[in-house]
């Protein structure tokens, strides 16, 4: 597994865990419903319903990476998934990365968005390993979090994980909503590559 493969198998993990939490259902989330389907344009267009989101921006953000990001299919053990990243430096290096996913599946060849993942993490390599100080937030569809972890990963050059140190924090303290609305708001502002045809 390279570096850069691992961020999403953590998100995806954890995702996965979250939505089997009696406290998380993203079937009975009411905004599920209006972005069933995304139908027009290209085969990730827009939902017919407008949603009442809970975050200024919402929609236009989900349908930004709808519209814009890579689709990459789901299987038995995990979601489908649009995404988009942002990494500034070089990878092969200390940088930082930043991804947005909007998880699924397809049914009949519809995409049905169940929630949304924005993963931050700053890697950086000192000789032959690489500690990864990593937030992931998960948010429903209607643009409520519900989840949020903060961890520092230790793993060698071949993505092997090493030590794995998790930070107790939860979706309400000032400080995890000033990450997350830092997050949001550079998602808002950036600018995707057009897809290739």
């Amino acid at each position: 597994m390279t570096a850069m493969n691992f961020k999403k198998t953590l998100a995806v993990l954890f995702a996965v865990a979250a939505l089997s939490s009696p406290a998380f259902s993203a079937v009975n989330s009411p905004a599920l419903a209006s972005l069933k389907g995304f139908a027009t344009g290209d085969e990730f267009g827009l939902p017919e319903t407008q949603i009442q989101p809970a975050v200024s921006g919402w929609q236009e953000l989900v349908l930004k990476v709808a519209q814009n990001g890579v689709f990459t299919p789901g299987n038995d053990q995990i979601p489908a998934n649009l995404g988009l990243e942002k990494i500034q430096g070089s990878a092969k290096g200390t940088h930082h990365a930043d991804y947005i996913n909007v998880w699924g599946v397809v049914d009949k060849d519809t995409f049905v968005a169940l929630f949304v993942t924005m993963v931050s993490e700053q890697w950086t390599l000192n000789g032959d390993t690489w500690t990864i100080d990593q937030w992931i937030h998960i948010i429903d569809m209607a643009g409520t979090p519900r989840r949020v972890s903060k961890g520092i990963l230790i793993e060698n050059i071949d993505g092997r994980v090493l030590d794995m140190k998790s930070e107790k924090v939860e979706v309400g303290d000032p400080a995890v909503a000033a990450h997350r609305n830092g997050l949001l708001d550079m998602w808002k502002a950036f600018k995707p590559q057009p897809k290739t045809k």
